[in-house]
């Protein structure tokens, strides 16, 4: 029997949602018209997200692709206030997985409460023989207009060039390094269910560096940050040692079996503890009761992180509306259709159809 489902896309430049527009479609969903208010899920767009054109369509709760209020843990100023006013309890201290970050307005006096803090910690870090920071648009994308200096006064002169509020962050200094002496961030993709459960996928990979880190040269940028936009414009290496840049877990625990280490025993249970932590934190700030909005919401998270010397997670920035690598893609949205879509609107799939492999934390 078919279904009867609709759904609005207003987000066309998505490569992900484009996938999960193939795979409702394959079930039986029909696309209406981007104004419509009779639809049952809207694949919103992610800058321009129309609230007030949902909860019309009558005897349905309709579904959304994000979660109002999820942009305080998707900004970094606000990634940085909303973990530090978080009233609850963490799992592991703030300070072992987050890294210090200090908010600086341009303009502001130089005598304000955050710039005196940084100095501060900037001196007593120093003594320590850690003096490396960088500077980073809370608005910021794809590693443009970072800076990394010695000198916080140089950051701050910086930030006083522009419009907009920076994070002030301390760089990790030690990080766990691939052959080549390369940096590399990881990516985990983290899909936030309409009854916030939340769910990391299995598969997530690695965006490295195309250099050898050298800390003694913090203007080689493709030494230092890891995107790919960075690492594929300014590296004449870029794809020499993965490719695209990219090493994906099965290859990681490899690297890490060296150690005496994996990716399940080390790594998974650290970065499932912060991501359980950051969504307690954004609780209280999104909206999330049907009956007042006659709207559910769910939401695909693309969390970065490092990890140092010592094999400690560090949580970078959250991304509320990430790419998702080509290879995992179609798993990726025939998963998350079978976690959020599928049980509120029921197609009669297959029994044979592969099921989901996200891994649920409630």
């Amino acid at each position: 029997m078919a279904c009867e489902y609709r759904y609005v896309l207003r987000d066309k430049e998505s490569s992900f949602y484009a996938a999960v527009e193939a795979e409702i479609r394959k079930r039986g969903w029909r696309r209406v018209k981007p104004d419509s208010s009779r639809f049952h899920i809207m694949f919103g767009d992610r800058n321009k997200k129309p609230w007030g054109q949902l909860g019309h369509f009558v005897g349905v709760t309709q579904l959304i692709n994000y979660y109002r209020g999820s942009g305080y843990i998707c900004r970094k100023a606000s990634l940085t206030r909303a973990l530090h006013d978080y009233g609850g309890e963490y799992r592991r201290p703030l300070a072992t997985w987050f890294p210090e970050t200090f908010i600086i307005k341009p303009g502001e006096e130089q005598e304000s409460q955050e710039r005196v803090a940084l100095q501060r910690r900037s001196t007593e870090l120093k003594e320590r023989g850690q003096s490396i920071w960088l500077a980073k648009s809370s608005g910021g994308a794809k590693g443009e207009g970072i800076e990394i200096s010695r000198s916080v006064d140089e950051l701050l002169a910086f930030v006083d060039t522009q419009t907009q509020a920076h994070c002030l962050q301390k760089y990790l200094e030690t990080p766990f390094l691939l052959p080549g002496d390369r940096k590399f961030d990881m990516r985990c993709w983290v899909l936030l269910a309409p009854d916030y459960s939340v769910y990391l996928y299995k598969e997530g990979v690695l965006r490295t560096a195309s250099e050898p880190y050298d800390p003694s040269d913090l203007k080689n940028i493709t030494s230092h940050l890891t995107n790919h936009c960075i690492q594929e414009a300014h590296s004449d290496a870029f794809g020499d040692f993965e490719e695209g840049n990219e090493m994906f877990f099965d290859a990681f625990d490899k690297i890490l079996s060296t150690r005496g280490s994996s990716m399940n025993e080390t790594i998974l249970p650290q970065i499932k503890s912060i991501l359980l932590d950051c969504f307690d934190a954004l609780r209280m700030k999104v909206e999330m009761d049907p009956t007042i909005h006659n709207y559910k919401s769910f939401q695909l998270f693309g969390f970065d992180f490092m990890l140092d010397a010592d094999l400690n997670v560090w949580l970078i920035e959250v991304n509320g509306a990430p790419a998702a690598a080509e290879r995992l893609t179609p798993t990726m949205a025939s998963e998350l259709v079978d976690i959020v879509i599928e049980p509120v609107f029921p197609t009669m799939k297959g029994e044979d159809q592969e099921k989901g492999e996200g891994e649920g934390e409630g």
